[in-house]
């Protein structure tokens, strides 16, 4: 009987940002099973940070079903601050109303309810104009919030409230900090973030273990990759770009909304043809010629590792119908989807669930509109967990530090003596080995591999780098992810 609420706490004190968005939010879950609505004091937390484009929806199945699994846990899904700048104004309107078209016409078609939604209309876009004022964010407004500042320093601020937060609240309970993929790497670098002067206000010390879920920093790609990327990325900020332009194709913030109301849509009528289908932009139109996609069929191709156009957004979570299951009015074939269960052998992953993390709470989501670029920057400067490390500036060709150059505080993983659980999808495996042996003090290292490069253990199926997430825990269905992290939980309870 897991429960939930949203919380909205003070964050870090970030320059040039208004005290309202100087917060962090979190979502809560719960076993409320013979204790009301009022959540127990739990023997420990699990904190999680999203990855990169996520919210704290992306943690409510692994929230749900890891308290159902552990009465005595709470799981808290962080919300990077940036959320709280979305206008989700028309998907809650659709929420409420039950009708996903709704939403797709006050974002995509410009419908106008004076006196309900915000207009589209921005009279003064150098200027921030209150919140739920307006319909979408603009650069020269995001930076005018201080946007353009918000770093690892502001994460970290962040996060450290939130464990903070935990402390007061439950004095006895044990804290775990983790996240999936760039929410791991934020994970690592708190462990060995300096937010004093001397070592024992390292990070490390505040909690009693570290998840990481399929991400960690790059490791030995630190030097040769990632510094021209950093670089890159203050180039952007200069140029007035503080928020991320998702895919580079200057559609932001409409890829976060596109994939909430296709999520909606895919839920509430799932084999109804698509209502988004025909008026998508490249690379989202529809891979299929001379055919139509219900509204399920649509988000799951988009996102699944057959069809799917980002290897950092994929699942293994079924296959499209080879025989349509009707025409359109205009006589197209329209295609559905054959959620996980439905294919032989099973998949790994529910569409269902995917698509319900992505739209569900009223509060938040499973998609973040506007992610800064500033914190991009920070973490590939980070990528070697060493602040004092040298590298040449391709600016200026001098040497330096990310601690000199950004005064950085990575100074203590060689230091953090917490346990580390580590589930391997598609992408963490050779970063989760390069960091075990970058954390000598680390008294138990638990890896779990399941990775598409390795033979994956405990069993034959390797998950895609979505699939710890919303991998089915339940109706005979084991989700390895789960399973793993809640015996690790019990181990270090």
């Amino acid at each position: 009987t897991p429960r939930s609420d949203y919380q909205v706490v003070a964050g870090h004190r970030a320059p040039r940002t208004p005290l309202w968005l100087d917060q962090v939010a979190y979502v809560r879950h719960w076993s409320a099973a013979g204790v009301g609505k009022k959540p127990p004091a739990p023997a420990a937390v699990l904190i999680l940070v999203p990855g990169y484009l996520g919210g704290a929806e992306d943690f409510r199945y692994v929230g749900e079903r890891l308290v159902t699994r552990l009465p005595w846990l709470q799981v808290w899904a962080a919300d990077r601050r940036a959320n709280l700048l979305e206008n989700r104004a028309g998907m809650e309107m659709a929420q409420a109303l039950g009708n996903p078209g709704l939403a797709a016409a006050y974002y995509f078609g410009a419908l106008e309810m004076p006196g309900f939604l915000p207009p589209h209309a921005d009279p003064n876009p150098n200027a921030w104009n209150g919140f739920f004022r307006e319909f979408s964010l603009s650069q020269a407004e995001a930076a005018s919030l201080g946007m353009g500042g918000w770093g690892l320093e502001t994460a970290l601020g962040d996060v450290r409230a939130l464990v903070a937060r935990a402390r007061w609240l439950y004095p006895r309970a044990k804290i775990f900090l983790g996240g999936h993929s760039l929410g791991g790497m934020t994970a690592q670098i708190y462990a060995a973030w300096r937010f004093g002067n001397t070592p024992h206000t390292a990070g490390w010390r505040d909690i009693n273990g570290i998840v990481l879920i399929d991400g960690g920093v790059n490791g030995s790609e630190w030097e040769s990759v990632l510094i021209g990327q950093y670089v890159r990325d203050l180039s952007m900020i200069a140029a007035g770009q503080v928020y991320w332009d998702q895919l580079s194709i200057g559609i932001s913030p409409f890829v976060g909304q596109l994939a909430e109301v296709a999520a909606m849509a895919a839920s509430a009528a799932p084999a109804q043809e698509s209502l988004l289908w025909k008026g998508l932009p490249p690379p989202f139109n529809w891979p299929v010629s001379g055919t139509a996609p219900t509204n399920k069929a649509l988000f799951a191709a988009f996102t699944d590792d057959n069809y799917g156009f980002s290897g950092t957004f994929r699942l293994h979570q079924g296959k499209l119908l080879p025989q349509p299951i009707g025409l359109t009015p205009d006589g197209r074939a329209l295609l559905h989807w054959a959620d996980f269960h439905q294919v032989g052998p099973p998949e790994v992953s529910s569409t269902d669930v995917w698509a319900r993390s992505l739209w569900q709470s009223a509060q938040t989501n499973g998609i973040e509109w506007y992610f800064p670029v500033r914190l991009n920057a920070d973490l590939d400067l980070a990528g070697n967990l060493d602040s004092r490390a040298h590298f040449r500036d391709p600016r200026t060709g001098a040497n330096v530090s990310a601690a000199r150059l950004e005064g950085q505080r990575i100074f203590d993983t060689k230091f953090v003596a917490v346990p580390v659980y580590a589930f391997a999808a598609a992408q963490g495996r050779g970063r989760f080995d390069w960091y075990r042996a970058a954390s000598p003090s680390v008294p138990a290292f638990t890896l779990v591999d399941h990775s598409d490069e390795r033979t994956p253990t405990p069993s034959a199926k390797p998950y895609a780098h979505l699939d710890p997430l919303y991998a089915s825990d339940e109706g005979g269905y084991e989700n390895a992810f789960l399973a793993t992290l809640a015996q690790w939980l019990t181990q270090n309870r």
